[in-house]
């Protein structure tokens, strides 16, 4: 039975709602991988143990992630595994022949980089995949007639994991996998997806803003709509470089605010406002230029007072967003000429730009991104964890919280305490209750934005 509050009582019984089905890995249902049919015939024939058999599998779909490499850490499998399992799967990753050692471990790391050299590769045309900015990592796959279907035992998985977890707590490693909410970022996951209701109504999608991809976005949501209610989305928690990758991660901003409802009511979100700025803000020195740009910020006219600075005029604010994004942090062609904005920020804070320098000449471009993803993790995850402390169920969306809209509000006062305990400066959130489309009755419009945020910059 769900529970209702307030003024959506009315409006719940009658929509058309459906509890979020969540699929979990479990010891009955295996695991299905596509894999490279040379490789699935190697393993078949030569390699004895299922466990060194199951890890060179799951090595091989990691890898086409990566341009074919892949790393395994040889003490982790052997503690996790046992010693006779490791002996076979060093002599395996010696002696197979597709698969080539590329370097060893690196320094502040202890995991071994190999590589598969196997036929009938390409790299995937979709430019949203293909490549991984400097990295030099691209998605690959296979021609059809050398792919093979092949299943990887459920309960081997399982019992993996739980030992994978164990071992990293033991050696002081961070755990990036959950699969059944053992962690505590795990289990805060569970329950928010949990409290997660769907409504089946798919009006909504017509209302998609019209351009170029507009077909696309429409089916996409579709079908992620479809999957949340019907046959499920597999559960699992992935934390990489600060970022914290659950099932609803990937859910369009459609869905959010037109179907989603949480413990009854209707989903809110509480954002860091002009978040990498906020976060580098933190590692300038205390003086007059920290306290200009944390002005800027808690104005909300950031990225409007650089476009001025720089003689620019926008009509879009999220197209003068991600242009500011683009030309001052993350953009590859780093010419002056490809980069106007550049010139506003520089004549804004030259201190700054000093700073955005140096990440990237120290770091590279991805390094720079991973470097502000990981302050951005280092605070988010403690609101996340906080959160379920406190008992407020919750989930997180990179740089925001998602929660029932009654309970948005102090999500948005944990964020700003926590933000000021950890880097001492009270960052800008914004509140977003309702949705730009969700109406109720004759189109009475739901909901509104909030920026509130705690008063004062720097403590």
């Amino acid at each position: 039975m769900l529970s209702h509050r307030g003024s959506r009582s009315t409006e719940l019984l009658t929509a058309k709602l459906s509890k979020y089905k969540s699929r979990y890995l479990t010891d009955e249902k295996p695991l299905r991988l596509t894999a490279h049919r040379d490789l699935v015939r190697y393993v078949e024939t030569y390699v004895t143990n299922a466990r060194v058999r199951n890890e060179l599998l799951m090595a091989f779909r990691r890898s086409l992630q990566t341009s074919g490499r892949f790393k395994i850490h040889l003490g982790r499998f052997q503690a996790c595994e046992g010693g006779s399992a490791a002996k076979e799967l060093r002599r395996h990753l010696r002696e197979c022949p597709f698969i080539r050692k590329v370097e060893g471990p690196v320094l502040g790391q202890r995991a071994t980089t190999y590589e598969f050299r196997l036929v009938g590769r390409y790299w995937l045309k979709n430019p949203k995949n293909a490549r991984s900015t400097d990295s030099g990592n691209r998605c690959i796959s296979f021609s059809r007639p050398y792919r093979s279907t092949v299943d990887v035992c459920g309960r081997w998985l399982l019992v993996r994991h739980r030992r994978w977890t164990e071992w990293c707590e033991k050696n002081g490693y961070e755990s990036k996998i959950d699969f059944d909410g053992s962690t505590e970022i795990g289990q805060a996951a569970k329950n928010g997806l949990e409290a997660l209701t769907v409504d089946r109504d798919r009006s909504f999608l017509a209302d998609i803003e019209p351009g170029v991809d507009d077909s696309e976005k429409r089916r996409y949501a579709s079908r992620f709509l479809h999957s949340m209610w019907n046959f499920g989305r597999f559960f699992c928690v992935y934390r990489k470089d600060g970022r914290t990758y659950i099932p609803t991660t990937n859910c369009p901003k459609s869905i959010r605010h037109n179907s989603l409802r949480m413990e009854g009511e209707w989903v809110g979100e509480a954002d860091l406002g002009a978040s990498y700025w906020y976060l580098l803000a933190t590692q300038l020195r205390p003086g007059r230029e920290r306290d200009r740009l944390l002005e800027l910020i808690h104005s909300g006219g950031f990225y409007e007072a650089i476009a001025e600075a720089a003689g620019i005029e926008f009509t879009d604010r999220e197209t003068l967003k991600q242009e500011v994004q683009r030309q001052c942090l993350f953009g590859r062609d780093w010419r002056l000429s490809s980069r106007p904005l550049w010139r506003g920020l520089r004549r804004l804070l030259p201190e700054l730009c000093c700073m955005i320098e140096d990440y990237r000449r120290w770091y590279g471009v991805s390094g720079f991104a991973r470097f502000l993803m990981r302050l951005e993790g280092r605070l988010m995850d403690a609101v996340w964890v906080t959160l379920h402390r406190r008992g407020i169920v919750s989930l997180r969306n990179h740089d925001g919280m998602l929660a029932a809209e009654s309970w948005v509000a102090q999500v948005r006062d944990t964020i700003i305490e926590l933000g000021v305990s950890i880097f001492g400066i009270a960052p800008r959130v914004s509140i977003k209750t309702g949705a730009k489309h969700r109406t109720l009755g004759r189109g009475r419009r739901v909901g509104g934005i909030d920026t509130r945020a705690a008063k004062g910059f720097s403590q």
